[in-house]
């Protein structure tokens, strides 16, 4: 079956297990296709239409080591991937890794989402035995490979006020994935809980660890966003592209004034847009609840990413395309409304942001509202 043909079937399973439109599917397994559109009273703000690159294969940055040829315990092959962050304080060189060929775990985790699956669990389907979908292939497979968000959360991490801000702190990383915020955090001199749902997504994030922050204090968690467990303690909350279907918008809300009522600043991206609608919903329903004063509206800020190379879970050569990504920040205002460890807020610096702008300033990343 063509590319293409594959594409276009698995935008349609997207569409059919989480009933939203095809073109918003065909956004997400295509990375350089992007959708906005939230009509609520906290919006997400669309910029002009992003214009598109072509497709075109690239020289590739992720050419495989001869030796030794990383893998996972199930066979999954590997691949590194050099990523150049760039703060307005300082830039980050970091390698993490990915699987080296994620479309057919993601065609296998879509075949047990399909209605003519007749419910049958992955490991009934044809080809279970391949290394390729062994043992995770009914297993979330969308922290397997390295999305906008997190680039964008890696580069705002390495941005006054946060580039002197995290030290010793506590950072707490929502869904990892290939873990390129972790080993900014933990650069930074954060003490880093790396947490996921995927057993396959946190052995990816070992290797990433080990390679580059070897004597860092980072702890990988196994953790479900959905499920009723609390939080860890955390000074700072993380989460990158996260809110992909409407379960976990709507905890991911809930999450954030989890975060928030505990003393926790919380950064979250969101490139999609598929459910945003969702998790402002959430979001606004448990500001009630919170103990601790909250903002009088969240801080959203957009990141214009342009000419980045990446990847996918069904192009896997590099492309380069522009996406815009989507920023919430709740920070607290003062001191007085500091982290949880009374050590004061990122929030109390945000006069000294670096062209960051909240009312349409010039500069990759301009302001918006929810």
């Amino acid at each position: 079956m063509r590319r293409s043909a594959r594409l276009v079937l698995a935008a349609l399973a997207l569409s059919l297990a989480h009933r939203v439109p095809l073109g918003r599917t065909l956004a997400m397994v295509s990375p350089q296709v992007t959708r906005h559109r939230v009509g609520h009273r906290l919006q997400w703000k669309s910029p002009a239409r992003i214009p598109l690159l072509p497709l075109r294969a690239e020289p590739s940055t992720t050419a495989m080591p001869k030796r030794p040829v990383p893998k996972t315990s199930d066979g999954h092959l590997l691949r590194p991937r050099q990523v150049l962050v760039q703060g307005k304080a300082q830039a980050l060189n970091a390698t993490i890794f990915e699987v080296a060929h994620p479309q057919a775990l993601l065609e296998f985790w879509m075949q047990s989402a399909l209605p003519s699956s007749g419910g049958k669990s992955g490991a009934e389907e044809p080809g279970a035995s391949s290394p390729e979908v062994a043992g995770e292939g009914s297993v979330d497979p969308f922290g397997v490979v390295l999305w906008p968000g997190a680039r964008v959360l890696a580069s705002l991490l390495l941005s006054p006020p946060y580039h002197s801000f995290i030290a010793g702190k506590r950072v707490l990383i929502l869904g990892a994935g290939t873990g390129l915020e972790a080993v900014t955090a933990a650069k930074l001199g954060g003490k880093v809980i790396a947490s996921d749902v995927s057993p396959l997504t946190l052995e990816i994030l070992n290797w990433t660890l080990v390679s580059q922050v070897p004597d860092a204090e980072v702890s990988l968690l196994h953790f479900d966003i959905l499920s009723d467990d609390p939080l860890p303690p955390c000074d700072v909350l993380i989460s990158a592209d996260c809110i992909y279907n409407r379960e976990l918008a709507t905890r991911l809300g809930e999450r954030c004034i989890e975060a928030w009522s505990s003393g926790s600043a919380v950064l979250l991206a969101d490139s999609q847009g598929f459910h945003r609608r969702e998790f402002t919903l959430s979001l606004e329903a448990s500001w009630a609840e919170s103990p601790r004063p909250l903002p009088d509206l969240p801080s959203i800020m957009i990141a214009n990413l342009t000419d980045i190379v990446g990847s996918g879970l069904f192009m896997e050569e590099d492309i380069r395309y522009n996406i815009s990504v989507r920023m919430l920040e709740l920070v607290a205002e003062s001191k007085d409304q500091g982290t949880a460890d009374g050590s004061g807020s990122a929030g109390a610096l945000l006069g000294e942001r670096q062209g960051l702008s909240r009312e349409g300033g010039e500069g990759p990343i301009a302001s918006g509202s929810m």
